[in-house]
């Protein structure tokens, strides 16, 4: 699942039904929130339900040393082929791209349409 922090505070109905059915699920006893990563190290070594609570890689810890890579991205205001005329805003650490990264232009410099 995949949820931006903008749309829950939309509403604050979204965030109280989403709470309610995380609730709801994990009253079962098949059903884990995991990371993307936690999935690609599932899937590399799959382990069936009965031993998943002694998984050694969700047992793993993070262990924060120094300030986090970026506390203050770059806000980029962009334009792209696909939305002309719309702005859409992109935060990230690097450099801004000169356009908003697509499906055809992954990097945001138009090189997929450069011969």
């Amino acid at each position: 699942l995949y949820f931006h922090a903008g749309w829950l505070r939309l509403n604050q109905n979204y965030l109280d039904a989403l709470v309610q059915w995380m609730d709801e699920v994990l009253g079962k006893n098949d059903v884990y929130f995991v990371t993307m990563t936690q999935v690609l190290q599932w899937m590399q070594s799959p382990t069936e339900l009965s031993g998943i609570r002694d998984f050694a890689p969700w047992k793993e810890k993070c262990d924060v040393k120094g300030q986090a890579y970026c506390s203050l991205p770059n806000a980029c205001p962009l334009s792209s082929r696909e939305l002309p005329g719309e702005t859409i805003r992109l935060h990230t650490c690097m450099e801004c791209p000169q356009n908003y990264p697509w499906i055809e232009d992954p990097t945001g410099d138009y090189f997929a349409f450069k011969k």
